[in-house]
């Protein structure tokens, strides 16, 4: 009855950024909800930048207002940036680009990277090596690593583990951000024909 006569969904499954957890609950009608506590991890939750309310930024559904509005999550989500946290093994360095003998696919990974960040995407890379707390933070990170240290790197968009135990390529991590990829350089010959002289 309450859904007809918003002409709404009233229910969403937040996503823990933090842990991963996944918890499908009743949205408000009256109040956007700016805090959420996640059942699994205790962490606190708030709404990203641009987002009115928790459920636009972490659940599978936008908001009442927002749907009614037909705005969605892609404008709910205007100026706000995707994240990308990748979960680097022991590195001598952040990047690993560093030392006498460096790893071609790192220099790729890190050239991709910054990429990336061009693109507007929040990226952060956390060194097991220096940032041990980070990796502890992350019960689904924490869950990889008990399965291996060859696991890692873990690769997550906006909380969501997409890949373990390689560093993807951009072509990969342009499809799993949703992205536009670069256009690929033209192999062809000339722009004339053999016979139109302008070349």
């Amino acid at each position: 009855m309450m859904r007809q006569e918003w002409g709404a969904e009233l229910h969403s499954e937040i996503t823990c950024p933090h842990c991963g957890h996944r918890s499908m609950e009743e949205m408000p009608t009256d109040a956007c909800q700016v805090l959420y506590d996640c059942p699994a991890c205790d962490a606190v939750l708030r709404p990203k930048s641009g987002d009115c309310c928790v459920f636009c930024s972490y659940g599978s559904v936008p908001c009442p207002p927002v749907q009614i509005e037909g705005k969605g999550r892609s404008g709910s989500q205007e100026g706000a940036m995707t994240t990308l946290d990748v979960y680097d093994p022991a590195m001598c360095c952040p990047t690993g680009v560093c030392g006498p003998e460096v790893d071609p696919v790192l220099v790729r990974f890190a050239a991709d990277l910054k990429w990336l960040a061009d693109q507007g995407i929040a990226v952060q890379r956390h060194n097991l090596g220096q940032e041990p707390q980070a990796f502890a933070a992350n019960a689904a990170v924490v869950k990889e690593l008990e399965a291996g240290i060859e696991r890692l790197p873990v690769i997550a968009v906006d909380g969501h583990i997409v890949s373990t135990g390689v560093y993807l390529s951009r072509d990969q991590l342009v499809l799993k951000l949703g992205l536009t990829a670069e256009p690929k350089p033209s192999l062809g010959g000339s722009c004339c024909s053999p016979k139109s002289g302008c070349c």
